[in-house]
C-alpha cells in the first residue's frame, strides 16, 4: 500500500470521531421556560457566570435575581447557557462546580472509566499530541503523534463501569518510529480498575509490552500503575500518576495538579516527576505540562454534529487529511484541522 495512504488513514483515525456521533441534522436548544422560579447557573459568551433566581425571560433578555448584586437584567445574544443550580454544580461559597471531564485519563494512563458520548479530546504535552475519541458505548479510539509524525501510534481502550464506584477496563498503545523507521515499534496492553467516582477516584493498572525492529523482538517486564483524582475545590484537582517496574527497580512519581479554565472550560495540567532507580532518588527539573481541549462544550455534548473527514493527495510526496466539525448550539466550537505531510 503506497505510504501517504497508510498516513492518511491515521490522521483519519487520530482526527476522526465515531461514525454513531455524526448526524446530519442541526441541533437547537430552545429557552427551558420551566426554570422560571428556580436557582439557575447562567453562563455568558465571555465566560462570566452568574447564580441567581430566574424571574423573567423572553425573546430579548432574562432576568435573575442574585445575592451578592441584586437583579440583573442579561441580553439574550450574551448567554451561551442557562442550567438549573443544585449541590452538585454550586459549592456551599457559591461558587459554580465544574464537571470532571478528564475522568477517563489521569497524566498518562487512563482509568476504568469508559469515555462518554461527547468527551471526546484533544491532549497537547510538550511535542506530543493525542486524541481520544468515544466509537462505541464502552469503547473508544484514539492516536498519537508529534508534529515531525515521530513517533505513530493508536490507542483503543474498551472501558465498563459496573456501578458508580467500579470501573473496569483494557486497552492497549500500538505504533511505531513513523517515517524515519517504519520497521520499529512496539505493543502494550494493560488491565485498569477503578474505585470511586469522576471527582474522588483510585486506580490500579497492571500490563506489559513487546518491541520490534530490523532483526530484534524483545518482551518487556511487567508494568504497574497508581492513579488518582482527587477534587480540590470547584474547578481544580489533585492528581497522581505512577509507573513501577519492579524487576529492573525503576519507580516513576508523578504528582500535581489540573485546573479548568472558565472561559474555554479547557483542562491545564502541571505535574512534577520523581525516578527511583536502583535505590537512588532522581528529580526531573523539567515539569510536566499538559493542555487539553474537548471538541464539545457541556453545551454541546449530547448535540447531533455534522462532520466529514477527507483525503487529499496533492502530488506524489503530500498528503492532506482534513477534519472538519460543525456544532450549530454552540458555533465557537465550530473545528476545522488539516494537516500536510511531505514524505
Amino acid at each position: 500500500m503506497n505510504f501517504n495512504v497508510l498516513l492518511c488513514w491515521f490522521f483519519f483515525i487520530t482526527l476522526g470521531v465515531g461514525v454513531n456521533q455524526l448526524h446530519a441534522q442541526d441541533y437547537v436548544e430552545s429557552p427551558d421556560t420551566s426554570l422560571i422560579g428556580k436557582t439557575v447557573i447562567v453562563l455568558k459568551n465571555d465566560g462570566s457566570e452568574y447564580i441567581g433566581i430566574l424571574k423573567k425571560m423572553d425573546a430579548r433578555e432574562v432576568l435573575i435575581e442574585t445575592k451578592t448584586i441584586g437583579d440583573i437584567y442579561i441580553p439574550k445574544h450574551e448567554i451561551k447557557s442557562i442550567s438549573e443550580a443544585d449541590d452538585n454544580t454550586v459549592s456551599s461559597g457559591g461558587k459554580v462546580i465544574r464537571e470532571n471531564r478528564m475522568y477517563s485519563r489521569y497524566f498518562i494512563t487512563t482509568s476504568g472509566m469508559p469515555i462518554e458520548r461527547g468527551d471526546d479530546y484533544l491532549n497537547v504535552t510538550w511535542g506530543l499530541v493525542d486524541a481520544e475519541f468515544r466509537v462505541a458505548k464502552n469503547f473508544s479510539l484514539g492516536g498519537m503523534t508529534t508534529p515531525l509524525g515521530i513517533p505513530m501510534a493508536i490507542t483503543p481502550k474498551l472501558g465498563f463501569s459496573i456501578s458508580d464506584n467500579l470501573h473496569i477496563g483494557a486497552g492497549g498503545i500500538v505504533g511505531f518510529l513513523g517515517w524515519i523507521q517504519p520497521n520499529t515499534g512496539g505493543a502494550l496492553g494493560y488491565g485498569t480498575i477503578t474505585l470511586g467516582d469522576k471527582d474522588l477516584n483510585l486506580n490500579v493498572a497492571v500490563g506489559g509490552g513487546i518491541g520490534w525492529g530490523d532483526g530484534f523482538t524483545e518482551a518487556s517486564s511487567v508494568l504497574l500503575s497508581v492513579g488518582s483524582h482527587i477534587r480540590l475545590g470547584p474547578g481544580a484537582f489533585f492528581v497522581f500518576d505512577s509507573f513501577f517496574l519492579p524487576q529492573e527497580e525503576v519507580y516513576i512519581f508523578m504528582p500535581g495538579f489540573r485546573w479548568i479554565t472558565k472561559k474555554n472550560q479547557d483542562y491545564w495540567s502541571l505535574a512534577f516527576t520523581g525516578v527511583v532507580a536502583n535505590g537512588q532518588a532522581i528529580s526531573i527539573p523539567i515539569p510536566f505540562l499538559q493542555y487539553t481541549h474537548f471538541f464539545r462544550s457541556k453545551l454541546t455534548k449530547n448535540a447531533p454534529i455534522t462532520g466529514s473527514v477527507k483525503c487529499v493527495f496533492l502530488s506524489n510526496n503530500q498528503t492532506t487529511a482534513c477534519l472538519r466539525m460543525k456544532f450549530n448550539a454552540d458555533p465557537a466550537r465550530n473545528h476545522s484541522i488539516c494537516c500536510s505531510l511531505y514524505v
